[in-house]
């Protein structure tokens, strides 16, 4: 990880003066080191909060690493059920393929923090 980010820098002294678009590149490159991006695994959006917990309960017995967020959505409160994240997207669809069946509708969600 050291070397890499030396390597970064190294190129980013060599080009910033000489070539705005490798600047922009090495730029995106040093954000994306910093932000890495995530994968959840939406497993439903609910508006009753009781059976929104309800759900979270079974997945947390069953060691999924699930949370709940609140969103309005046209002035209503929803309550979505993520697992994760995960570092691949690969990881979080191979849990997302070990989900009970009844969770079949769920879909892999990308963030970038």
């Amino acid at each position: 990880m050291k070397i890499f980010f030396i390597l970064i820098v190294s190129t980013y002294a060599l080009f910033s003066q000489n070539n705005s678009s490798a600047t922009k590149r090495v730029n995106k490159l040093l954000k994306a080191q910093k932000n890495p991006t995530l994968f959840y695994i939406q497993v439903g959006a609910f508006r009753n909060k009781s059976y929104a917990h309800t759900v979270y309960k079974i997945l947390r017995k069953k060691a999924f690493p699930v949370k709940i967020e609140k969103k309005k959505i046209d002035m209503k409160d929803y309550f979505k059920l993520h697992i994760g994240p995960y570092k691949t997207k690969q990881k979080a669809y191979s849990i997302k393929n070990s989900l009970p069946l009844k969770y079949q509708d769920a879909f892999i969600l990308t963030y970038n923090n």
